[in-house]
């Protein structure tokens, strides 16, 4: 049986009202702002909430103005924080000298810095995502829900699953949620309530649990101040939760606030679009993409398949780099024009990460999770007989 780990692996995924995924949600509102009128502004949000304040840093360079400060207000209505922000904005006019090496004309768009991007996926989920995550995702999606149904339940909330993978079947071994709650809240009732919404999400997801499932649920006992009034938030500081939940190696670069000209934002979704294709293909049961970019160049200077040696034919990872190479445009504006990315649709899908089923919060699937790459495999399957023809032919010295 596919394993992709050994031992216990934990993950976890935040919801739309813990700080830091606030930030994001802001980042890319002020982002989504701009985008709707000006498809082509350069957009770069960063920016950190405490208490009531919101403080923003950025550049920005667009032939539109927004009223940003307005755009915060808004955003932390649509979260459902029950105070106004205050605001401090330190966001600047974008660099010129950055800018120069962008938008160079209509074919072609240079990457708007250099960095590496990394996408991952693997057969553990219907979403292709790793087990532990994407338990943690809804395990958070269905409480979050749960807001309407219980008033006891508020927004700031943290779900984390650890997974036995030293079973014959991968089982659920630990599961911690912190869950924000109001004072009057009975905590008996809280935890009830919280584990039978977790064991729902575990019977829809076909899981195995083990007999001994080890709870944490609100391990300090109370949990009424949450938000950015219990903790500072910053932007991209959920980046592990945003994509892979630890089981892949990570580029590092946020890919919130920033227009579609960031590779740290559109090829982020580009290696997750091709990993998981990748995968549901039938090519292998893992798979890890890397690709580099360089500030001012369209097309990425690298290329990396990793399949973690869970390939399923006998197609190679060259070879699969190579059909990519030949068949695929990755420039800037190739993955721009492929998932439509200069429209205001990114606030939505932030509200819990790039990856996996955001339609709950968007109403579509993220274009970058779409099974809509078509490998030729007759193509791929044909170019490795050719190469094992020709290395047979070589050994016998014909």
């Amino acid at each position: 049986m596919y394993k992709p780990k050994r031992g216990l692996w934990t993950s976890e995924d935040v919801s739309p009202q813990h700080p830091d995924r606030a930030m994001d949600f802001v980042a890319d509102y002020i982002l989504d702002k701009y985008v709707e009128l000006d498809p082509k502004a350069h957009v770069a949000i960063d920016g950190t909430n405490k208490n009531e304040w919101v403080i923003l840093t950025g550049e920005i360079s667009s032939i539109i103005e927004v009223d940003i400060e307005e755009s915060v207000k808004e955003a932390y209505r649509i979260l459902g924080y029950e105070f106004e922000p205050r605001i401090m904005n330190l966001v600047y006019k974008q660099s010129p000298d950055i800018a120069q090496g962008i938008e160079k004309d209509d074919e072609e768009i240079g990457a708007g810095d250099q960095g590496i991007m990394i996408g991952y996926a693997n057969i553990e989920s219907d979403e292709y995502l790793p087990l532990a995550l994407y338990l943690s995702k809804r395990i958070i999606s269905r409480l979050y829900e749960a807001k309407g149904h219980y008033p006891f339940l508020k927004g700031d909330m943290k779900a984390q699953v650890t997974i036995d993978y030293d079973k014959d079947e991968p089982e659920v071994h630990t599961v911690v949620v912190a869950c924000q709650h109001t004072d009057t809240a009975n905590y008996e009732d809280l935890q009830e309530t919280i584990k039978d919404i977790v064991n729902r999400v575990f019977v829809a997801a076909k899981v195995k649990v083990s007999e001994n499932l080890i709870w944490h649920i609100n391990g300090t006992g109370k949990f009424v101040i949450g938000g950015p009034e219990g903790d500072s938030g910053e932007v991209g500081r959920k980046l592990i939760c945003d994509s892979y939940g630890g089981y892949a190696a990570i580029g590092g670069g946020n890919t919130h606030g920033k227009d579609a000209t960031k590779v740290d934002a559109s090829g982020a979704y580009a290696t997750r679009w091709l990993a998981k294709n990748i995968v549901a293909a039938g090519l292998s049961d893992e798979c890890e993409v890397q690709l580099g970019y360089v500030i001012g160049v369209a097309e990425p200077v690298s290329i990396n398949v990793d399949l973690k040696g869970q390939q399923r034919t006998d197609v190679t990872e060259e070879d699969i780099e190579d059909y990519i190479k030949n068949n695929i445009s990755l420039s800037v504006k190739g993955i721009i024009d492929r998932f439509n990315l200069r429209r205001p649709l990114r606030h939505d899908w932030s509200r819990q990460g790039y990856t996996g089923d955001n339609s709950s919060w968007a109403g579509e699937f993220a274009p970058w999770e779409k099974l809509d790459l078509q490998f030729d495999l007759d193509v791929l399957k044909f170019k490795v007989a050719k190469e094992k023809l020709e290395r047979e032919l070589y050994m016998k010295g014909e």
